[in-house]
């Protein structure tokens, strides 16, 4: 994805894990500009599912804390969002709701709010459920549903942005109704966050 996209959701990710005082254990394809994070640097370049859970095995291994929070590359997180995914966790896995979409035509939501970008919970189950997509990838190919079971929902206190770049994993994605928002809570304009950060594609 474009560096500058990249390196704009690095720095809100490094700010919102710092006001958590929480670790972030980085599994990348290339090396990334984070000191203060662990890095596991990712030799597999494949674009599949199979990839995506062994990837974050391998993050949860190298992770110290009791709760994981998944995050990914392309996704705005906000401060407070990994400590109201700790509050939420408790012994299960979670999901925020509180997220949006973003593409050139502005911030859309959608009906599926479970994604991992927006996954979290118990180190030790959280595991096992990854273990047993990465078990369906490799016999099927393509799991049923990419997002393991979860047991509670909670609500960020502002939401999570997930941007439609055009080079997701899941590929572009536009509002299903076709109604956009120009601003919402936290963020602010989409025509400003564009402007300071990146341009994003259909």
């Amino acid at each position: 994805m474009p560096a500058r996209l990249a390196s704009f959701c690095l720095d809100r990710l490094l700010e919102a894990v710092e006001s958590a005082d929480a670790e972030l254990v980085c599994v990348t394809w290339r090396p990334v500009d984070a000191p203060a994070a662990s890095h596991i640097l990712w030799d597999r370049h494949v674009g599949d599912h199979r990839n995506v859970y062994e990837q974050i095995l391998a993050g949860i291994g190298a992770a110290a804390k009791p709760v994981i929070a998944l995050a990914e590359h392309d996704v705005l997180y906000p401060p407070g969002y990994f400590e109201a995914l700790a509050d939420a966790a408790g012994d299960g896995v979670c999901y925020n709701t509180n997220l949006w979409r973003l593409n050139a035509h502005g911030f859309f939501r959608t009906a599926n709010t479970h994604l991992l970008s927006n996954c979290g919970g118990a180190r030790g189950l959280l595991a096992r459920r990854i273990r047993a997509k990465l078990g369906e990838a490799r016999r099927r190919g393509i799991p049923d549903w990419a997002e393991p079971r979860g047991d509670a929902e909670f609500r960020a206190p502002h939401p999570t942005v997930d941007i439609r770049h055009g080079t997701n994993f899941t590929g572009g994605r536009n509002a299903p109704n076709g109604r956009y928002r120009q601003s919402i809570d936290y963020w602010g304009e989409c025509r400003d966050l564009r402007s300071s950060a990146f341009v994003c594609g259909p």
